[in-house]
């Protein structure tokens, strides 16, 4: 699939994977109730209580759940459950977008992830076509205000226009996108931070709340490592990855 003449360098590796992104977090549930956790779906938290300087409680459309411990894992919308204890989250959300081809014709699910370092452009095998992301040069970016309760990933306004120029330059190299027929086009919201780094532990002054945020487009990687290192602090420990590096 790739046209070898135009590269200059590159490098292999064999343990690389990929996973569909929706299956992680279903994993993660399946995992939390086997541990014992209740886990209660489409419940808008209206209030985080507080008393003398550290959570109290957790109030929900469905009632109140006193709790010692807040998460704000909430991706896009980590700046709102900030806004619950007056606290500002540093992440910036920005679009981020991939499409999908039609089938084509020998692709296999085991081909390796291209990774296109000139061009920004990542490419996988997917439902039996390729799937290409990109990294634009002036992407998108979604201030504070404009996250919202009612903000619904699948209405998100995308560009293909974007993709496409990148699909063009990445056929230099892949001439399959030469003639690029797009099966589906999607996009997300991963939130990125000014030093590139995520945003992951306690607030400073107010005891029991904790963030887990600022992925960086990178939360399918860093997730397991990351959630067990907030896990092992919260319990009083001391993770057992050091993770400044």
């Amino acid at each position: 699939w790739i046209e070898t003449p135009s590269i200059v360098r590159a490098s292999y590796t064999p343990a690389d994977v990929y996973f569909e992104p929706e299956t992680l977090p279903q994993a993660y549930l399946r995992a939390a109730r086997r541990g014992g956790a209740t886990v209660i779906s489409r419940t808008p938290v209206a209030q985080i209580k507080l008393q003398g300087g550290r959570v109290f409680a957790v109030v929900t459309d469905r009632g109140v759940i006193q709790t010692p411990v807040v998460v704000d894992a909430a991706g896009a919308w980590s700046a709102l459950v900030g806004n619950l204890v007056s606290v500002c989250i540093p992440v910036v959300p920005i679009r981020h977008q991939l499409l999908i081809t039609q089938p084509v014709p020998g692709i296999e699910p085991d081909h390796p992830i291209v990774r296109v370092m000139d061009t920004n452009v990542y490419v996988r095998p997917c439902q039996g076509g390729w799937m290409l992301g990109g990294y634009e040069r002036q992407p998108r970016l979604f201030k504070p205000d404009d996250i919202t309760l009612e903000t619904d990933i699948r209405q998100l306004e995308l560009d293909i226009d974007v993709l496409t120029e990148l699909a063009g330059k990445t056929a230099v190299l892949m001439p399959v996108f030469q003639n690029l027929k797009v099966r589906e086009h999607r996009g997300g919201l991963p939130t990125m931070t000014i030093d590139g780094n995520p945003v992951v532990g306690p607030l400073p002054g107010l005891e029991g709340f904790y963030v887990i945020s600022g992925c960086c487009v990178g939360g399918l990687a860093k997730s397991p490592a990351l959630g067990r290192a907030l896990a092992e602090t919260i319990l009083g420990s001391e993770p057992a990855e050091d993770l400044h590096d």
